[in-house]
């Protein structure tokens, strides 16, 4: 009605307010029918688009420019039996690093994931896609992380794994007695929740620190 029309009005003239001094809005139209997962460095988006308005429809990483309106396909999915119900997700990058999984949509989030490298253009697969279900990847200074929960394993428990972009290196992190938990990042810290409380990880001497917490249900 007009009335709630008038208060959702209001409440967005309030929240362009609290933006930080300086920030702006811009809507940036794209060439796509379909796109999806998209972050920004400079003037690049980088997106995960399917047109399934085109015949050979197909999932596909995109740079876009949003000066020059130019776009670039950075990676497409693999045209391979193991990929023919995937979909790009996940897409991130730190302005020096691309990443993005590529998941089965038929089977539950089990998936491989990819990097690049943005200014050499070189792509690496780091983890091949198996019998466990991973969380999105994220990425924690020059590492990407993410967990991993083994569903032909009873225990169903998830491995934190961390994969150093210089050393090409993986390894694990840490296990814990839950599935499907979510990670956050920022610089040399990961965080994760499970059974009512938060644990922190720090990458550079392998210590954690645990904060318990009231909240219910907490998910992302």
């Amino acid at each position: 009605d007009d009335n709630s029309t008038d208060v959702a009005s209001k409440k967005e003239v309030e929240l362009m307010r609290n933006f930080p001094k300086g920030a702006f809005v811009t809507t940036v139209t794209v060439p796509f029918q379909n796109a999806d997962w998209v972050d920004v460095s400079g003037d690049y988006l980088y997106m995960s688009v399917y047109d399934r308005y085109q015949a050979d429809g197909t999932d596909k990483l995109i740079s876009y420019n949003i000066k020059t309106c130019d776009d670039r396909v950075l990676f497409e999915i693999p045209y391979d039996k193991q990929y023919e119900n995937c979909c790009i997700e996940a897409v991130q990058t730190d302005g020096k690093w691309l990443v993005w999984e590529v998941c089965n949509i038929m089977s539950g989030h089990f998936g491989s994931i990819y990097v690049m490298n943005l200014e050499s253009g070189e792509v690496r697969r780091i983890k091949e896609m198996s019998s466990s279900e991973n969380s999105h990847p994220v990425f924690s200074n020059d590492r990407v992380i993410w967990s991993e929960t083994d569903y032909s394993d009873d225990l169903r428990e998830s491995i934190i794994c961390s994969y150093d972009l210089n050393s090409s290196k993986a390894y694990e992190i840490a296990k814990i007695k839950n599935e499907n938990v979510t990670l956050a990042a920022d610089v040399d810290k990961i965080v994760w929740y499970t059974d009512g409380e938060y644990t922190v990880y720090n990458c550079l001497d392998a210590k954690t620190k645990s904060i318990s917490t009231d909240a219910k249900n907490v998910r992302a």
